[in-house]
Order: C-alpha cells, then sequence, then structure tokens
C-alpha cells in the first residue's frame, strides 16, 4: 500500500544477471521444464541431469577452458541447445540440438563483451546478442532475418544487463540495471518507451529477473545473500513478495522454471556441498538434487557474472589513444605554424582529433578536428605565451590530451620576407624559389623549405634559402604552398609561404575554385536555438576566413559568425515569417565561395494540443470500507530540538528494511528560532529513532523548510532541495513574510549519507546580487525534457522582487535560477500594479494534457475583484521545450462567491473519475469580509474539477463533495485552522483499490474540520469522523499516512507540539512530538 504514495526507495546492487524468462532456455529434454545444468571447464563437460526421466546427459563441448557457457534454443526446436562463446576469438560455438550440427558464428568484437541471448525478434528463436560495456552498446543479431540490431542503452560501463520480457510481448527487452543509483532501465519492445523502477535494497543484491507470477511478463527481483530473502516486483499487481530462501550467503541463484507451471521458481546452488534447492511454486515443495559433484562446476541458470567470474573472464580495459605532438613552439609574431599531432590507438579503433585554444590572443582555428593543419599566428606588440590543447578520442570512448604551446616574439617588424606573386609550375618541371628576405640585424641562422603536402612537391636543397622546387603529377590544376621556415640562434622561427599553382597537363585552363556548402534549411520556434554547421571543400586547407550574416527576413540572434559552426536564436514573431543567412569563405589568395539557409520562424499556436487517451470508466464494486479496521493512537517521545510545527518533508525508506522512514524539519510560525532537520528511522512498532547523524555530518537547521525531493543528480536515491521560508532577522518581503536563509541542498553521496552543498545559494548570489528569497513553496518535474528534474519555487517576493522562478537543473544536481526567462513575470505575479498579495501560488508540475511535458496548474492566493487579471486559477501549459508563455494559459472556472477574494490554500492532481485524465481539487479558503474583521478568512470549501479530455474543465464539485456544510461559511475560535489543508494527500486509507483524500495541514480537528474524506464506489468522497484517525483535538501541522509495522495498512503520523518547559507559547523553547495511530483489521 505504501508503494503507491512513496516512490522513491533506495536500492543498489553490483552483480552481472540475465534473466531465464522461458523454460525452452534450460529445457534440454524438451518436456516443458527446466533441467538442472553444469559445466565442467576443466574437462570441457556439460552434465545435464534431465527432469523427464532424471537420467544424465553428459556432452563433451567448447574445447576452452575460459568458454563461457550459455543457453538457448538457438535452433527453434523446443529443446535448448548446448552453447558456449568464447571471448579470445569472439566465436560463438553451438551444438543444434535438432540436427546435431555445430553453428560456428563470430560476433562481438571485443573480449570483454558480455553474451546476452535471448529471443529479442519475438520469432521462438534465441537470437545471438552481446553488451559491450565500453561504448555501452548492445548487439543482436536477428535470428528471423540475419540483420544485426544495435542499441545505446544502459549510459555507464557497469550497467548490468537484465535482458527478459517485461512487457509481456513475447519478446525480450533489452534492460539493465545501474549499481550507481540502484535503478532498473527497462526498454519495451512493445512500445520503445522506457520503464525506470527502482528495487532493490543492499549493494550486495544480485537481479534475478524472472516470471515469478506467471503472467507471462518478467518480474524485477533481486536475491539478498546477507539475509537470504528474495525480493520479487510482481508485475501482475505491483506486491512484492519477500523469500526466506538459501540459507547461506554464498549461495547461487538459478532461478529457472523447474516444475513446469509457467512461474519461475526461486532455486539455489551451494558449491560447498553440491545441491541444489528448488523451492517449487507449484505446491510450495522443496526439491533437493545432488548435482555436479565438484564446487567448481559453473551452474548454466546461474546469472552471467557468476559464470563469466567462474571461467576466470575479466573485462578488457579499454586502452587510451597514444598521442605524439610537439608540445612547445617558439615562434615570431605572425608567423605560420604547423600544428601535428600523430596519434594511435592499441585496440586499432578509428580516432577523432579536436584542437582547442585555452589561452592568450584569439586564434581562428579553422579545421581543428584534424590532425594536421597550418594556421596564421596573431600579431602583437610584446611577447605572449598562447596555450593549445589536442584530445585524441577512440571509438571506444578513451580519451587521451596534451597542451601545447605557442611562444610568440613580438619584434617581427625588424625583418621583412616577401614570397613574391603565385608561380605557375607545370606538373613535372621545377622552378626557383628566390624569396626577398631583409634581416639587418642577421637574426636566421638557418632555413628549411616543407610543405604539408610532400606527395606533389619536392625540394632541390630544402635548407638553402634559394632552391629549386619540382611538381610532381597531379590530377586537376592544384594550389600549392611552399613554406619557408627562418630560424634563429635563440630557436625562433618565422614562417611564411610562396604560392604554387600546379598545372595539370590534360587541362591547364581550368582554374581551382573553393567550394562551401550550407546546411539545410530549417525550421524552429519563437524563441529556440539551433546550430548551423557549414562544410567546405579546400584540398590545401588555405580557407584563412569563414563569414556568416544576414542577408533578409526577421532578426536573427547570431554567434560566432567567424567559424563554420554558429548558434542562431529565433525572435518572438506574430506569424510564421523567414530570414535568409549566408555563409562565406575566402581563401588565402583572395578565392570566396558562398551559400545560404533559409530559417524560417514558426509562431507558437495558440491553442495547446491535447493528446489524452480517455477511456469511459468503469463501475466499481467495493467491499470494504473504513469500518472495517480498528485503531490505536500512541504518543512518541519527544524529539524535535524546536519549532512549533513539524514539517514532514520526505517519507521513504532510508535504510533497506521496508518500512517508511521520514525527514523532518521544524517550522517556527513566528520566524523566531531555527529548528534542525531530523532523519527519522522507523521501528517497525509505529516508534521512531533519530538517525541523524548517519546521515548528516553536523546539524542543519532551517527556518521554514520547502523541501523539492527527487532524484537530483542521477545517482538513484533521493535528494533534498530545501528552501526556507521566512526568518524574521532578515527582513519583510514585498508580499509580507519574511526572507529565508539560502537554501539547503543536501545530494547523495557513495557513503550512502549526504553532503551539504552551497551551489544553490551562489547560483541566487550570482543572478541577483542577493539570496533574499521569500520561498513559499516548491513542485518539480522535468520541464525541458532533458532527463534530469528541474524545481519551480513559489515565491511572495524577494529582493529585487524576485518572485515564482524556476531552477535549471544540468543533471548533476547543480542549478541555475531562471526568475524571468522561463516564465514571464506578469503570469505568476500582480506586480507593483497590484501589489504582491495578488499572486499565484500552490503550484504543481503535472503534465495535464498528455504531451509528456508536466505543465504548471497555479493556484490563486488573492483575487482582486472580477475584472482583474487575478480572478482565475489557471494552468499554463508547456511549450514542449520547458517554456511557459502567455497565451498557453488556460483559465480554470471559479467559484461563485460575491466575496472580496477567496484564497487557495492547497491544490492536488488526479484521476478523480477514472477516465485516464488528470483532475483538479482546489481547496479554498473564504474571505468573510463582512463579518467581524477579526474574523479574517475562514470556511474551507473543496472545488472538483473535472477533465472533458479537450481542455477544458469542468466544475463537478456538488457531484464529489456534495455536502460541504460543516466546513464551508463557519467562524470560530480557531476559524483560520480550519482551512489548512496544505498540502493534500491521495492515499488509499482503506484498502479498497480507491485514494482517499487527506488534508494533512489541518492544525486543529473537529467536525468543522475534518481532515479525512473516504472515496466511495461512485467515486466521489465522503466526509470521515474526525476523531476516528485521532480521538483527540490537537494542534499541530502535518498528518501523513504510511505504513508503520509493515503489514500493508496505512497507518497515520500527525506532528503535534508542546509550549516548551516554561508552558508558554512564543518564547522560543517550543518542540515537537509526534502522534501515531495505527490501524488494524477489524476482521
Amino acid at each position: 500500500m505504501s508503494r503507491k504514495l512513496f516512490h522513491h526507495l533506495i536500492f543498489v546492487v553490483a552483480t552481472l544477471s540475465t534473466a531465464t524468462s522461458f523454460a525452452a532456455e534450460l529445457d534440454f529434454d524438451g518436456d516443458g521444464k527446466a533441467d538442472i545444468v553444469v559445466r565442467r571447464q576443466a574437462s570441457f563437460m556439460q552434465y545435464i541431469q534431465n527432469s523427464s526421466d532424471q537420467t544424465i546427459q553428459r556432452i563433451k563441448f567448447g574445447q576452452h577452458e575460459n568458454d563461457i557457457p550459455v543457453s538457448g534454443d538457438f535452433d527453434g526446436d523446443g529443446t535448448a541447445d548446448v552453447a558456449v562463446r568464447r571471448p579470445s576469438n569472439q566465436m560463438w560455438y553451438i551444438l543444434n540440438s535438432s540436427n546435431g550440427e555445430i553453428q560456428r558464428v563470430n560476433f562481438g568484437k571485443k573480449a570483454e563483451d558480455i553474451p546476452v541471448p535471448a529471443d529479442y525478434d519475438g520469432d521462438g528463436i534465441t537470437d545471438i546478442a552481446v553488451r559491450r560495456p565500453s561504448n555501452q552498446m548492445w548487439y543482436v543479431l536477428n535470428s528471423s532475418n540475419g540483420e544485426i540490431q544495435r542499441f545505446n542503452f544502459g549510459k555507464q560501463a557497469e550497467d548490468i544487463p537484465v535482458p527478459a520480457d517485461y512487457d509481456g510481448d513475447g519478446k525480450a527487452d533489452i534492460a539493465v540495471r545501474r549499481p550507481s543509483n540502484q535503478m532498473w532501465y527497462i526498454l519495451n519492445s512493445s512500445d520503445g518507451e522506457i520503464q525506470r523502477i527502482n528495487f532493490g535494497k543492499q549493494a550486495e543484491d544480485i537481479p534475478v529477473p524472472a516470471d515469478y507470477d506467471g503472467d507471462g511478463k518478467a518480474d524485477v527481483a533481486v536475491r539478498r545473500p546477507s539475509n537470504q530473502y528474495w525480493y520479487v516486483l510482481n508485475s501482475s499487481d505491483a506486491s512484492i513478495g519477500r523469500y526466506h530462501f538459501g540459507k547461506q550467503s554464498e549461495d547461487t541463484p538459478i532461478v529457472a522454471d523447474y516444475d513446469g507451471d509457467g512461474k519461475a521458481d526461486i532455486a539455489v546452488r551451494r558449491a560447498s556441498n553440491q545441491y541444489q534447492y528448488i523451492l517449487r511454486s507449484s505446491d510450495g515443495e522443496i526439491e533437493r538434487h545432488h548435482f555436479g559433484k565438484q564446487s567448481t562446476d559453473v551452474p548454466l541458470a546461474a546469472p552471467i557474472s557468476t559464470r563469466m567470474e567462474m571461467v576466470s573472464v575479466a573485462e578488457i580495459e579499454n586502452l587510451n589513444p597514444v598521442i605524439q605532438v610537439t608540445k612547445e613552439h617558439n615562434v615570431y609574431s605572425g608567423s605560420i605554424i604547423l600544428f601535428e599531432a600523430e596519434a594511435t590507438d592499441p585496440e586499432g579503433t578509428e580516432l577523432s582529433y579536436l584542437w582547442e585554444q585555452l589561452s592568450g590572443t584569439a586564434v581562428n582555428l579553422f579545421a581543428p578536428e584534424e590532425a594536421r593543419f597550418t594556421l596564421v599566428m596573431p600579431s602583437v606588440t610584446q611577447d605572449e605565451s598562447l596555450q593549445f590543447s589536442i584530445t585524441v578520442t577512440d571509438a571506444d570512448g578513451g580519451v587521451t590530451q596534451e597542451q601545447v604551446t605557442v611562444n610568440l616574439k613580438a619584434d617581427s617588424n625588424s625583418f621583412s620576407v616577401d614570397m613574391g606573386d603565385t608561380l605557375e609550375i607545370n606538373e613535372g618541371e621545377s622552378a626557383q624559389l628566390t624569396p626577398d628576405i631583409t634581416d639587418p640585424q642577421n637574426k636566421f641562422t638557418s632555413a628549411l623549405w616543407w610543405s604539408i603536402l610532400t606527395d606533389y612537391l619536392e625540394f632541390e636543397s630544402a635548407e638553402s634559402v634559394n632552391t629549386r622546387v619540382t611538381a610532381k603529377q597531379v590530377e586537376q590544376d592544384s594550389f600549392l604552398f611552399a613554406y619557408l621556415s627562418l630560424t634563429d640562434s635563440n630557436g625562433f622561427t618565422y614562417t611564411s609561404f610562396k604560392s604554387l599553382m600546379i598545372l595539370d597537363s590534360g587541362d591547364q585552363s581550368e582554374d581551382w575554385e573553393v567550394n562551401v556548402t550550407a546546411p539545410s534549411d530549417i525550421e524552429l520556434f519563437e524563441g529556440d536555438t539551433a546550430e548551423l554547421v557549414a562544410t567546405a571543400d579546400d584540398p590545401d586547407n588555405q580557407i584563412n576566413q569563414v563569414s556568416w550574416t544576414q542577408l533578409s527576413g526577421v532578426e536573427l540572434e547570431l554567434s560566432a559568425t567567424d567559424q563554420y559552426g554558429i548558434t542562431i536564436t529565433a525572435p518572438e514573431v506574430d506569424a510564421d515569417i523567414d530570414a535568409i543567412l549566408q555563409v562565406e569563405v575566402t581563401d588565402i589568395d583572395g578565392n570566396t565561395a558562398s551559400d545560404t539557409v533559409n530559417v524560417r520562424v514558426k509562431n507558437w499556436a495558440s491553442e495547446v494540443v491535447f493528446n489524452l487517451q480517455c477511456v469511459a470508466p468503469e463501475p466499481l464494486s467495493l467491499e470494504v470500507n473504513i469500518n472495517e479496521f480498528s485503531y490505536t493512537t500512541e504518543s512518541t517521545t519527544d524529539f524535535s530540538a524546536q519549532g512549533i510545527a513539524d514539517q514532514f518533508l520526505y517519507a521513504g525508506d532510508f535504510n533497506g528494511d521496508q518500512l517508511t522512514d521520514l525527514l523532518v524539519g521544524g517550522e517556527d510560525n513566528n520566524s523566531l528560532e531555527p529548528s534542525a532537520l531530523i532523519f527519522l528511522q522507523s521501528n517497525g512498532d509505529g516508534s521512531f529513532s533519530d538517525v541523524t547523524s548517519e546521515f548528516l555530518e553536523s546539524d542543519v537547521s532551517m527556518y521554514a523548510p520547502k523541501a523539492a525531493t527527487a532524484d537530483f543528480n542521477g545517482d538513484g536515491q533521493v535528494d533534498f532541495v530545501i528552501m526556507d521560508g521566512g526568518n524574521l532577522d532578515r527582513g519583510q518581503a514585498p508580499s509580507g513574510g519574511y526572507y529565508g536563509e539560502p537554501p539547503v541542498v543536501l545530494m547523495s553521496n557513495e557513503a550512502g549519507a549526504y553532503s551539504v552543498t552551497t551551489q544553490l545559494a551562489e547560483s541566487y548570489l550570482d543572478s541577483t546580487g542577493n539570496d533574499h528569497i521569500h520561498s513559499k513553496g516548491v513542485t518539480w518535474g522535468d520541464i525541458d525534457g532533458d532527463g534530469d528534474i528541474d524545481i519551480f519555487v513559489e515565491s511572495g517576493g524577494g529582493y529585487d522582487n524576485i518572485v515564482g522562478h524556476f531552477l535549471l537543473n544540468d543533471g548533476s544536481g547543480n542549478f541555475t535560477v531562471d526568475h524571468d526567462n522561463r516564465i514571464p513575470t506578469d503570469i505568476l505575479h500582480g506586480g507593483e500594479t497590484y501589489q504582491y498579495y495578488w499572486r499565484y501560488i500552490y503550484h504543481k508540475l503535472e503534465d495535464m494534457n498528455g504531451d509528456g511535458f508536466p505543465d504548471l496548474v497555479m493556484g490563486r492566493l488573492k483575487r482582486i475583484n472580477n475584472n482583474q487579471e487575478f480572478n482565475f486559477n489557471k494552468i499554463a501549459y508547456n511549450d514542449g521545450t520547458g517554456y511557459f508563455k502567455a497565451h498557453n494559459v488556460h483559465n480554470l472556472p471559479g467559484v461563485d462567491w460575491n466575496d472580496d477574494y477567496t484564497y487557495v490554500k492547497s491544490l492536488i492532481v488526479g484521476d478523480l473519475n477514472g477516465d485516464g485524465a488528470k483532475d483538479l481539487v482546489l481547496a479554498h479558503e473564504r474571505g468573510n469580509t463582512d463579518a467581524d474583521p477579526s474574523a479574517g478568512n475562514t470556511g474551507r470549501y473543496l472545488q472538483a474539477l473535472i477533465s472533458d479530455c479537450n481542455g477544458e474543465f469542468i466544475d463537478e464539485t456538488d457531484n464529489y463533495f456534495a455536502d460541504q456544510s460543516l466546513t464551508t461559511e463557519i467562524y470560530s475560535f480557531y476559524g483560520r485552522n480550519l482551512n489548512m489543508p496544505l498540502p493534500m494527500i491521495f492515499a488509499d486509507m482503506n484498502n479498497d483499490g480507491l485514494e482517499d483524500l487527506i488534508m494533512a495541514g489541518s492544525a486543529y480537528i473537529d467536525e468543522n474540520s475534518p481532515y479525512l474524506y473516504i472515496r466511495k464506489a461512485d467515486r466521489t468522497f465522503e466526509i470521515q469522523d474526525p476523531t476516528l484517525l485521532q480521538p483527540q483535538r490537537y494542534w499541530g501541522e502535518k498528518a501523513y499516512p504510511i505504513d508503520l509495522n509493515g503489514d500493508g495498512l496505512l497507518d497515520m503520523v500527525h506532528s503535534d507540539y508542546t509550549p516548551g518547559p516554561d508552558g508558554v507559547y512564543g518564547t522560543g523553547d517550543e518542540h515537537s512530538k509526534l502522534i501515531t495511530t495505527t490501524v488494524q483489521s477489524a476482521q
């Protein structure tokens, strides 16, 4: 039950595994049951105990001690074939059971390749396949057509391949388990979608996916050696099976369907006594087989990592390229220089090059991806050193980098070198080279003629200033350069060149031309950016200028216009409009070429496209109700140092014991005293222990924490970005309330604890010059589709009027503050015109239109009047790139009250009517301005807005919350506290399969302020007795449903507070305690 609520569960695994999904993969006698099979490496024997008659097959196959045993039905006859992969020659040897012939297939070009045979194309025949850790590629040889599929999946080398049929379409799905973040990533073959599942608890856990529940889909599962437990996430109903089996930690899991009932059987092999223990799924009985008489025998049902380890196959480490390059050049200002790198790869793979300038006066690198090229050094007025780097990358991702220094001497004006005009030479002929050199100080002591294209020019005396050059044969007229390098006594060189036109004797009239090709025409939406890259044809590599210009159309923002690649940004436009760009290149002799590209800037359509797949809701038949349970309430001991209202910031399993733990932080409503963040570990009996010291090196305190909880750094563990809601000493924000302290970020680390990072606080300082933010809340989601989680911060105004804004994640948990770009301020806030009180707050990032991108649902804090901007609650729809624009804002139905304004104190998103679309519940607080002014804002009104699946929301409050007479138009001494539902939570409190509604922030509970609304069979809500789960009125700020004792029923945890030792509130010594209500079945 708690799994529906708290899906950030932390799991770790560190062993390779493949899934045995079909009985045929280990059924060597064709009876529909897996057989017990081992391979003895020393003798190359494979022993098979037939399940049909208990006879033993003995097959000698695979004549190498490092052959890796694999299994599968490679010939499609319904019987498993004996097979091995030999890493040393990358060969697969398969003994066909159908005819006794041997298949020999060379597949998987690396010794490191991990064999992952399975039926990926669904033809009933096992396909040969490997995963290559070094480049994260999967290579699959389809048995159906002989074609090779290539998949780049599992972005880390240590990802564990776990292929199996997880979606039940009859094809194996490519899948990995990532040890670093404990995630399972599954690429569904049925629709190409990726499943992401957190499962497995400890670093030692071994993944053992198989179909344990018999629904035709592989289940995510692990075995934990330390406690000998198996944990199975059943795909049929998402329940977790826990089995204690295999009494020794070193037992090897050998999962297969040994009893032929269509369900995988939990099983282990114990090497120490050579027994196989099988827990039959058909009847729960245990089979014991003494088979495989040597402890070193390799069980074929074991995970592939176990088999590879037992045959001593080590992963081959990728060797980085080796670079040879001149690391220092001493040249005169304005000299030509040759950058030349020679690199080799020990594995012989293809190499790529990248030259970059690191420092010094800028130099235009015209061919930075070539191994060798010439460039002209800048003219400088004083000596200077320029730094460059050359990076060489091999096909397997190996990288080597070297740095190159160019020392420039500034006195090049003390001499001159005139090489004269271009010299024409017929191929096969020679000509005299006589440069005019003026060197009054006799600086230069040596000379050297050279050419990049050595196959075309030959120098008679390369070390003489005056020499003859011979032109060799060319296929066409070619423009070449003869370089002359003059070197002084200090080793500084000045290089110039002589232009040569080598004439092809077959056609001496044709001139050489430079060519350039612009990229294809493109379309982009207003505000979008794109990169354009041109290519040029220049055999001599003597282009010395590239220039991009705009010829016509709407003005585009261009960057790096002197490079082949430029970035363009489209402006806002009222309608689709074109722009034309030109790229022009010029060579060293002034020859030019140009080309154009058309850029169409598209106006965003004003209408949001809905992609919701709605279905007619099925009628429900519910047999369980809240009265079938009994309740026990206890008060726990005090635990919070200070803070009058504890905020439950996160609920999840921190220590892997299958119980839900808490991260809490106190909030002092007067913003006088901070309170420590506390990690509370569930003891399984309704009580908690403070284990903060296990997760934080030192105390972290805040005044009013508002936490975003997600995996922000991509390691699979939940992280915490915690904004502070207010400190009296920091001053009052424009909208009221107080500025908070700088945000605190708790980022998970390799030790399983949390590091406190300051990057976000520094980012606020960098972007605004101040970290004063009045934070009211946070919501989070991947707004720009880049795979990492971003954050929206609700704010009532901060320094320089920084209101609601986004924090953009770079994927590693570092954030950029975006306070006015992704969403215009005037969408969120009334600003100075209407004061900062008039704003939108209590937001949710949810995909409301089914396009895969989260939209921003906005609850109105105050309404100005019926004619003003902030009269409606709204949805700002994501444009699909992470931007929220004014024309994509949709108004939601209001309430029919005549009060001057209303509050929305909380909102929640969920499917209320069961049609598959997301609906809304808004909790309103009424403004009773006609009542006694001291009454403030009283009464709670819940509004149900139902999506029509086409972009409109229908107010069906009367259907879902029919009777609200107890909670609306009420004023009492505790009036304001009736209106504190923040947050609302959906949770199934009565185990009927429907999520009920909890007012988790109701500080005071009585009949006018209930906090539990139970869903009925018609999906409507009914108020429950407030004392049912909490039998007394109490002061507190949060109630949270969690399973306290692991029995599958949701219990309730409440925060309560006491006035402290002096018995007086507001004196700074208040502290909190927990009240827990445990639910038991009354049956």
